[in-house]
């Protein structure tokens, strides 16, 4: 009897035992789950907090922006038919500090100073606008240059600063978009139909390009920066 007994002791240990470590192996298994999950949850809150400001700073550049998202639809721009007429001034240098009467003003092209704006700079406010005669030696180039009035609204000009960040990036491999500036016309003798902010001009290897508009359009400006690529120009290789 007591063989049996004992014989039944062993058993219930073994029996006890090995619930023992099938607990401690189950224990085991939920602790590196949760290792696992914790570390996974930490992995992604680390690519969340690199990857979404990433994200979102990329999606809020201007230059990043599609073109024509910018303002109104073309048909809602009220924009004149192109003006195109034959071109006169080329290499017609005149001495810095002249006033140059132009036929057409803003103009898109015409007698101009010897050396033009820098290409670094795709935007222009009243304040820091160089002379228009230097702009149109930038027109001789091959830029296009989106003139505007000067009283328009601070956010109607931070619109325009995007706006020439996103030509130059997005159409930077046509042969049009680098060469695109926006500046304000001289309100002093610009001469500009009622209603009409805006206004394209590009001067051509024989003509002259000009474009008013009333309400700035980036489908509109897309059109005719693709219509007068910098290649049609007077001096295509000048920067």
């Amino acid at each position: 009897m007591a063989n049996k007994r004992n014989n039944g002791e062993q058993r219930d240990r073994r029996a006890t035992l090995e619930a023992m470590r099938r607990e401690q192996k189950s224990s085991e298994r939920r602790k590196n789950l949760m290792v696992v999950g914790g570390a996974g949850v930490l992995g992604l809150g680390l690519i969340a907090a690199v990857g979404i400001p990433t994200y979102l700073d990329y999606r809020d550049d201007p230059a990043n922006r599609a073109v024509a998202s910018y303002g109104v639809d073309a048909a809602a721009a009220s924009c004149d038919e192109p003006v195109i007429e034959p071109a006169t001034g080329v290499q017609e240098h005149v001495a810095d500090g002249t006033t140059v009467t132009y036929g057409a003003n803003p103009p898109a092209f015409g007698a101009h100073y010897a050396v033009p704006a820098t290409f670094e700079r795709s935007f222009y406010t009243p304040e820091d606008r160089p002379p228009v005669e230097q702009l149109v030696h930038n027109l001789e180039h091959g830029y296009t240059v989106l003139w505007y009035d000067p009283e328009l609204a601070e956010a109607d000009r931070s619109a325009l600063s995007d706006l020439a960040s996103s030509v130059r990036e997005k159409m930077s491999d046509q042969v049009a978009g680098t060469k695109f500036i926006v500046a304000p016309w001289d309100a002093g003798t610009a001469e500009v139909a009622e209603g009409k902010r805006y206004v394209l001009a590009h001067w051509g290897a024989q003509q002259g390009a000009r474009q008013a508009c009333g309400d700035l359009s980036g489908a509109v400006v897309e059109d005719f920066v693709e219509a007068h690529p910098y290649t049609d120009s007077p001096e295509p290789n000048g920067i």
